[in-house]
Parts: C-alpha cells; structure tokens; sequence
C-alpha cells in the first residue's frame, strides 16, 4: 500500500500523510485493483479501475454479486489468496456478500451486464453514443417516414404539426432522465442504474436526444416534401438505392447460416461459446468496419503467432473468402469491436429484460405530469394531445426500424427490406446491438408517454 499512497500524495501535490489517507481511505477514490478490459482486441487494450465503491455497489442490493462470481469478474478467480482478499474487504467494511435474503429476491439474473465493469460500461456507452451521431441514417430514416405517408400537403402538414406538439414532451423527458441520472440513492434510477452499471441510463440519455433530433428532422423533410410536391406533385423523398453489399446479403440469406466456428464470450462470468457464421466473418471483413486479418483473429480468440495466421487465412479460403496480407482496418477500434453479433444480441436483449424490470416508468409518468402543471381543460386536452402525438411517433418509429432489420449471425428475417441498407453501416459497426436497442428504448419511452396520458386528470 506504501507506493500507492506515495504516488497518491504525488498526485495531490502534498506531504500531508492526513490528507492522504483522507482520499486514501475514500470508497469513491480509493482502487482496489486494475482489470483488463473484455471487450478489447489486439490494438486497442484497455484497463480499467476498480474502486473499493465499485465492489461495495456490486455486493449490495440490487444485485448482490455472490464472492464466488467477485472473482471472475475481476479476472482473478484462480490467483491464490484472491478469495481471502476479497473476503477480508467485505468483512472490513460490513459488506454481506452477495446480500440479506430479502435483497436476493429481487437481484436480477446473471447475464452480460454482469460481466460489465463500471469504467467499461461507460466506456461502451460513449461509443454507442459516438456511432449513432456518425452513422445514425438520421435524415433518410426521417425521409422514410414521410414515404410511409403516401405524401401529399395535408399529410405532411399533420406530421409537421404532430412532431412540432410531440417534441416538447420529448425534451422534457430528456431533462428528466439527465437530472435524475446522478447517482443520488434518491434518484429513481437509481436501481436501474446500478443493475446496469449506469450503461441503461446513458443509453436513455442518448436515446431519447436522438429521438428529440429526430422530429426536429422529421419536420424539416416534410416541409420540404411538401415544397417539392409544389412543384412536382409526382416527386418523392429522396432515398439512396442498396448497393452491391445488400445483393451479397441476400444471397447469403438464401444460403442459409454457415457455421464458421464457436468462440468464448467476453461478456460472461460463466464458460460461454457463441456461433460465428460465414456471413458473419463477411461482414467484419467488408466496409465499413473492414477488420485486417490480426484483429479478426483476435476477435476469434486466435492466438497472435504467424502459424495461427496462416491457419486463419487458409479456414477462410475454404469458404471462399481472401483477406489481402498487410490490409490495414478500416473503423477505428471500439468496444463493439470485440463483439460477436450473437453476443451483442444477447447485450441488447439483457438490457431489455432490465428495462422491463428496473426502468421506472410509472415515477417518470408522474413527474412528468407533476412539472406541466396542466390546471385547466384546455391545458389538460393540449397534453394529452401532445402525449397521444409522442407516443404514435414513438411506435411509428419503432415497427420502421424493426422493419429495417437485416440479418445478424443465426437470426435470418424471411426477407430483408427494400429499405434495410439504410441501417447497414451502424448495424454493422455494432454487430447488431445499436438497432435492438433503438426499438427497446422507443417501445419504452412510448410506455412513459401512455403511462403519463392515463394519470392525467379528465378535467381541471
């Protein structure tokens, strides 16, 4: 502990052996030990940091992480004397490992989430965020919207306006979801929050901006739909054609699902093997992620040795695919790199399955109504109007990204939409997960917005 605490007084610029150990003894500061990251490949290691909180969060309500799974998650499971570390820790601070009876029966089930650092959580997040602002087709999903109109001025007029009523209810429930996403034991989300290592409240941040920008964008295609329509009744949006990749796609779907090999997950506190198929390991290697044939195999646990690349290059021969040697990636690195599209599934539907248990939509439906202060029958009807107009987008928006899914490792839709190549590039660079998670959080978002409709009053 000396040359920690030596380096910690470095840090703060003091001699004080007072002020040290203030911060030195601090839960929120004080590193219990370093773990290397899941989901990192050859290039892009990380590692991250484990505070004496973190452990006290996992160990406590709500989902009361058992000693014997403490040890997996910090990847130090078989190193002698962990176990007694470990032990000593929570008995030193009070801690029940994995906690009272009445806790353990609401804690949630093992699943991926569970294998989740809270530095790496964060990390995840940031990088789904990144990727929806750079490859979110925003504008041709809005343009697509407006095609399901069968255009004319008095559709596009009423979308205008309903998006333009719904949008303030959109933003308020952002600002309530940012206020209440502190880690306050008051804060409602607080449980949601902890179950997901606070990766569910960053995505219901991200999420529900998108969703905010997105009618601000809906608004502004159907006015210019209906400028175009002004001069050419006969014009529709303009939407981009599918290009070679999506014939790919459909051939490969008409093949069915060619099994590749089985490889361990990185998001798992158990022994795991997930499927990767041909398709699979066609779409890493083509544009837009364009994997190089070190990272691909350190994505299938291949050890990095020229025999093991060698061996990889001659597997993917077999199946007809060629992987150029030198060929340099084309995405950068992020934590979805590491993923199989079985395992990202997986993420997706786990976080789901905290949504419906730990997201709070009834106190987000109350609140919300509780800060409009709709007072008389006009303002109460103007609501309900504008929660009516939130939720249809909502579920209009869902059942079209829905409809846009493509296929993902075993996952074969009967048929791809003549519109899902729109989708690609972000479904490609998050194996998956990114769309699942649009429709999970616009499903419940639309719930918030119906739960809020019901408590309001039928008159002032």
């Amino acid at each position: 502990l000396v040359p920690r605490k030596q380096a910690l007084k470095r840090k703060l610029g003091t001699d004080s052996e007072e002020t040290a150990n203030r911060f030195f003894n601090d839960p929120a500061t004080d590193v219990f030990c370093q773990v290397g990251g899941r989901l990192s490949v050859v290039g892009g290691a990380r590692t991250y940091s484990v505070t004496v909180a973190e452990i006290e969060r996992r160990t406590r309500a709500p989902e009361c992480v058992p000693l014997s799974l403490l040890g997996p998650l910090l990847k130090r499971g078989k190193v002698k004397g962990c176990g007694d570390k470990l032990k000593g820790l929570l008995q030193e601070r009070q801690i029940p490992s994995g906690g009272t009876a009445s806790d353990s029966r609401r804690k949630p089930p093992v699943s991926t989430l569970s294998a989740l650092l809270e530095e790496e959580a964060a990390h995840l997040s940031a990088d789904h965020a990144d990727l929806l602002a750079s490859h979110f087709p925003l504008v041709f999903v809005a343009r697509l919207l407006v095609l399901q109109l069968h255009p004319t001025p008095a559709a596009l007029a009423a979308c205008a306006a309903e998006a333009a009523a719904a949008h303030p209810i959109i933003s308020s429930l952002s600002s309530l979801l940012s206020e209440w996403s502190s880690h306050s034991p008051a804060s409602p989300l607080t449980e949601f929050g902890l179950v997901t290592h606070s990766l569910g409240v960053a995505e219901a941040l991200s999420l529900s901006s998108l969703f905010a920008r997105l009618l601000v964008t809906l608004q502004e295609e159907c006015r210019a739909q209906a400028a175009r329509i002004m001069q050419f009744p006969q014009s529709y949006p303009d939407i981009p054609a599918p290009d070679a990749n999506m014939q790919q796609e459909a051939a490969m779907l008409a093949m069915g699902p060619i099994k590749f090999g089985e490889v361990d997950g990185r998001l798992t506190l158990h022994s795991r093997k997930y499927l990767v198929t041909v398709a699979e390991i066609t779409r890493r290697l083509r544009a837009p992620e364009s994997l190089n044939l070190s990272t691909l195999g350190s994505i299938l646990r291949r050890g990095k040795t020229s025999n093991n690349g060698s061996e990889l290059r001659d597997e993917l021969s077999k199946h007809g695919i060629r992987v150029d040697q030198g060929r340099r990636k084309g995405a950068k690195l992020t934590c979805f790199t590491a993923l199989l599209e079985e395992e990202a599934l997986i993420l997706a539907r786990d976080l789901g399955e905290a949504m419906g248990r730990f997201f709070p939509v009834s106190y987000l439906a109350a609140e919300l109504n509780s800060r409009a202060q709709a007072s008389t029958t006009a303002g109460i009807t103007q609501r309900s109007t504008a929660l009516a107009a939130a939720s249809r987008l909502a579920a209009s928006l869902s059942e079209t990204l829905a409809s846009l899914r493509l296929p993902i490792s075993d996952r074969q839709p009967s048929s791809i939409s003549p519109y899902a190549h729109l989708m690609r590039n972000y479904s490609s660079l998050t194996h998956g997960y990114g769309p699942e998670v649009c429709v999970l959080w616009l499903e419940a978002f639309r719930k918030v917005y119906d739960a809020s409709r019901e408590r309001l009053p039928l008159t002032c």
